[in-house]
């Protein structure tokens, strides 16, 4: 059940393609694999550690008919959670700062859309799967625009974002071509 759900907010209903989660920043810090990997890191520490708080939280105001103090409970968390572990970076190795609209948007998909704790982590694994893996993706794209001396006109970020929305046809085509059988009946 739980790797069908993985795959399904990996693939089918990917974060970054059907709700835009992670796009701007995918597409505007692409540049250097630097920032892919202190983000990545800083980001699944974020949503390991406030999921669990998030969650709790969300069910006991919930519960008491309070449930639109979610956001404001989700908002908080993240913040004190990200900044720990900034604070906690920061006498490690130094300042990694990567913000906290990621994972806040990761965490109100995931939580919003779960019935459990293990159902919000597999949710959350498969949407934070589907914007880092589209990184490197779209920093190929970016080299290889570099390579390409496309035309004056063209700008960087309309091109990468084109290529971005090929990709996203390319992954949902078959639910509207001759191929899904399920079309026939």
């Amino acid at each position: 059940m739980s790797l069908s759900l993985l795959f399904y907010y990996l693939f089918c209903s990917s974060a970054v393609f059907v709700y835009g989660i992670g796009l701007k920043q995918a597409l505007m810090k692409s540049n250097t694999i630097h920032y892919f990997g202190t983000t990545a890191i800083k980001t699944f520490l974020t949503i390991l550690f406030s999921l669990p708080v998030v969650w709790g939280l969300s069910m006991f105001f919930v519960k008491r008919g309070y449930a639109e103090l979610y956001p404001l409970i989700l908002i908080i968390t993240v913040i004190l959670i990200s900044k720990i572990i900034d604070s906690v970076t920061y006498l490690l190795k130094g300042s990694v700062s990567a913000g906290i609209l990621l994972p806040s948007s990761i965490m109100l998909l995931a939580v919003n859309e779960s019935i459990s704790l293990l159902e919000a982590y597999t949710i959350a694994a498969g949407i934070f799967l589907s914007v880092f893996l589209l990184l490197p993706l779209l920093y190929a794209i970016r080299k290889r625009l570099n390579n390409s001396m496309p035309p004056k006109d063209f700008k960087y970020y309309a091109v990468a974002f084109f290529s971005a929305a090929f990709i996203f046809f390319a992954f949902f085509a078959y639910h509207f071509s001759w191929f899904n059988q399920e079309f026939f009946k």
